[in-house]
């Protein structure tokens, strides 16, 4: 496992997509791919970018009680902080695609939206605390 310093932040545990960690409040998080394109065809809606990436993630709730894995205002779940990053270390937010409780020991699968620019592709993500290498 590499870490990954970020600008005024603590180390950043690092993982390569496929590897699961466990984050809190009581979730096993595995990024397992990537898909980018057109935003109209992908994340229907208003987008203000051309473009989207979605991340995918597969979770399982380790915790002892129902959760949604997107959070809520009172507890915001392991995507209470996303972004995105290109090679250049440009920053995208995201945000999670909301998901129904899951009972303890239930586990999902979930997208995590990006809008970029057109042709843009993510090489890393931030979910939380921890850091996941897309690509290279």
């Amino acid at each position: 496992m590499a870490v990954l310093a970020l600008a005024g932040c603590a180390a950043v545990p690092t993982y390569p997509v496929g590897t699961a960690w466990d984050a809190p409040p009581g979730w096993r998080l595995s990024v397992t791919g990537m898909r980018c394109g057109p935003a109209a065809t992908l994340d229907p809606g208003d987008p203000d970018e051309q473009d989207t990436c979605l991340v995918e993630v597969a979770y399982r709730n380790i915790g002892d009680r129902a959760r949604p894995f997107s959070g809520t205002t009172d507890e915001p779940g392991p995507t209470w902080r996303l972004v995105g990053y290109d090679a250049q270390a440009g920053e995208f937010h995201g945000r999670a695609r909301p998901t129904a409780p899951t009972p303890p020991g239930g586990s999902g699968t979930a997208q995590l939206v990006f809008e970029v620019p057109s042709g843009l592709r993510l090489s890393r993500v931030l979910v939380g605390d921890a850091i996941v290498r897309l690509s290279g």
